[in-house]
């Protein structure tokens, strides 16, 4: 059984590459045609081989249309889009090939099968038309197959430069999120340095382990949701370190994270926003809460962290290149998959954010 499989798949391999050769699918086209014709006309006449004869005798008229319209006039003026010269062309050919057609068809039958000749054959209006429709029988299924083809490749050229597009706006976005990233992150430990830390080597090891994985493991087009988590947990960490010590920071996470994967660091611009924008009034504390659930293919995250009115305003929101690194990177990877919403109450600020994962 193991052996007729690949056999069947070898065959198939042999049949797919035939096919794929034009002059064999030409052939096969014609050949195709002239057994059609053959059959329709030579049951009416009773007589197929006579008729078999006649088909393939008549046949350089049809070519010569054929391929004067599909490799001159297709490509020089339709797919130019000079649709009239086009049209006024094709009935030329048509005309001319049809009057070639009946000078051919009076020679056949008068010299080669004269068996068919029941009256004497002149050129008349009637019998012009009716060559003219004989070439279009033969020339409207190659010209709308061409033209098919043409509008399939068009169609793939602009797939393949909008994908192109997309995933340069995509690698444009990542690289402006690591300098960023870094940038605050420096400027963490620069006030630890200034402060004579004993927890400056500490900030320095962190940040090693978040260049690791911004550097050489996001790279890729998607993560484990785990992966990107600790990730998260890390930068936390560092973040704790230079904010006052009475600052409440809640880190929560549910569901089976490591069984889903997601963009890398998509998450990360919002939870530093919240460091960001974190503040409180004279005598309050700092808090911010994060919590990530995955459930049934869904990620929800959910951010809140306080403001301070007095100094923000009531309508203060997130701003900068990492949450319109966000929502643009959103648009781009989950199309009609996420869900991002921001509310604030002039007390705190309220982030939510939904997506569809793969």
């Amino acid at each position: 059984m193991e052996e007729m499989s690949i056999y069947d798949i070898t065959e198939s391999n042999r049949i797919n590459a035939l096919l794929n050769k034009r002059w064999l699918r030409h052939l096969l086209y014609w050949g195709i045609t002239v057994m059609f014709f053959t059959f329709f006309w030579g049951s009416d006449k009773n007589d197929y081989q006579t008729v078999l004869l006649n088909e393939l005798m008549l046949l350089p008229p049809k070519l010569l249309a054929v391929y004067t319209v599909l490799m001159l006039l297709v490509p020089r003026l339709l797919f130019k889009k000079k649709l009239l010269l086009f049209t006024l062309a094709t009935f030329l050919v048509m005309m001319l090939c049809g009057t070639l057609l009946l000078i051919l068809q009076d020679f056949v039958h008068s010299q080669v099968l004269s068996i068919f000749i029941a009256k004497p054959t002149t050129i008349n209006r009637f019998e012009a038309l009716s060559a003219m429709v004989d070439i279009n029988t033969v020339l409207i299924i190659p010209l709308v197959i061409k033209i098919v083809e043409h509008g399939y490749r068009n169609m793939q050229r602009s797939e393949l430069l909008e994908r192109e597009k997309l995933e340069t706006e995509l690698q444009f976005l990542k690289t402006q999120i690591h300098p960023h990233f870094f940038f605050n992150t420096l400027n963490n430990l620069y006030s630890l340095v200034l402060k004579k830390s004993d927890r400056a080597p500490e900030v320095v090891l962190m940040l090693s382990a978040l260049m690791r994985y911004v550097l050489y493991e996001s790279n890729v087009a998607r993560v484990s949701v785990d992966k990107e988590l600790n990730h998260i947990s890390n930068y936390i960490n560092l973040e704790k370190l230079r904010l006052p010590a009475d600052s409440e920071i809640r880190f929560t996470v549910h569901g089976n994270v490591a069984a889903m994967t997601i963009e890398p660091m998509l998450l990360i611009p919002i939870i530093e926003n919240c460091f960001k924008h974190a503040s409180a009034p004279v005598g309050d504390s700092i808090w911010i809460l994060i919590d990530i659930k995955v459930e049934e293919g869904l990620l929800i995250m959910n951010t809140e962290n306080s403001i301070d009115t007095a100094s923000q305003g009531a309508d203060k929101g997130p701003h900068g290149v990492g949450m319109k690194n966000v929502k643009r990177r959103l648009e781009l990877l989950y199309p009609n998959r996420y869900d991002l919403k921001a509310i604030t109450d002039g007390f705190s600020y309220l982030c939510k954010l939904k997506i569809e994962l793969s």
